[in-house]
C-alpha cells in the first residue's frame, strides 16, 4: 500500500520494504547496522521513501499516546543519496502533514552522527547540552505543541512513588506466584532511587 504525504512539485510517497537485503545493505553502510531486525520486523515497521518514484531512503514510524498526549516517533531514517536535500524535504513534509494529528514529533540521534545532528538542528531542537543518554543518543524534537513536558523531574519522590504504584497495580492484575520479574526489577530500581541510590539499573522512564 502506498500513500502520499503531500502533493508538491516533488511527490513524496512511502511503501513497505520490498527488498529486505537492499535495506540491510544501506543500513549497514549508513546507520552502521539494522539493529538485529528480523525480515518480518523490517517489512512491518520500515518504509521505503520515494521522491518522484525514485527510492531515496528509509524510515520507521512509532505512534504512542500517554495521558492524552499523542506522539509520533521517527526511527531508522536514512537517505541513500547525500547532499541533495532529501532529508530536509522529508522531515519538513512529515511535520507539515502530521502536526495536526500529533502533539509531539520526535526522534533520537546517535551522538557521533554529526551530519544528522547538523540537519536536525536546522529543522528542530537537539537536546545535547547535557551529553548523550545511556544509549549514546540525543533527543530531538521536530514539533512540540507544548503539552509534553520534557523537563519533568522524573527523579522526584512524588514521581517515583507514582511510577512504583502503577507497576505494583499492573503486577497485581496477573495474580500469579512468580509474577513479571522485569516489572518487579523496575520497581526495585525505583525503590533504590527513592532511597537516594541513583545508580541502580534499570533506570525506568
Amino acid at each position: 500500500m502506498k500513500y502520499f504525504l503531500k502533493e508538491s512539485d516533488e511527490r513524496i510517497t512511502y511503501s513497505a520494504v520490498k527488498d529486505v537485503e537492499k535495506f540491510r545493505n544501506y543500513a549497514a553502510e549508513i546507520l552502521g547496522g539494522d539493529g538485529g531486525m528480523s525480515d518480518s520486523d523490517i517489512k512491518n515497521s520500515i518504509q521505503e521513501i520515494y521522491i518522484d518514484a525514485e527510492l531515496v531512503g528509509y524510515i520507521g514510524f512509532s505512534e504512542y499516546e500517554e495521558d492524552g498526549i499523542k506522539m509520533l516517533g521517527i526511527g531508522n531514517f536514512m537517505t541513500i543519496q547525500r547532499g541533495k536535500g532529501h532529508g530536509t524535504k522529508i522531515i519538513t513534509d512529515i511535520v507539515e502533514t502530521k502536526k495536526s494529528q500529533y502533539d509531539l514529533i520526535y526522534c533520537f540521534v546517535d551522538a557521533d552522527n554529526s551530519g544528522a545532528i547538523r540537519l536536525y538542528k536546522k529543522l528542530g531542537q537537539v537536546y545535547d547540552e547535557d551529553g548523550p543518554n545511556d544509549n549514546g543518543q540525543y533527543y530531538v524534537t521536530f514539533y512540540d505543541n507544548g503539552k509534553f513536558q520534557l523537563n519533568e523531574d522524573l527523579t522526584s519522590e512524588t514521581s517515583i512513588r507514582s511510577a512504583m504504584q502503577k507497576i505494583y497495580n499492573e503486577y497485581e492484575k496477573y495474580n500469579i506466584d512468580d509474577g513479571n520479574q522485569n516489572c518487579m526489577l523496575c520497581t526495585w530500581a525505583l525503590e533504590m532511587q527513592l532511597r537516594g541510590n541513583k545508580d541502580f539499573l534499570p533506570r525506568p522512564v
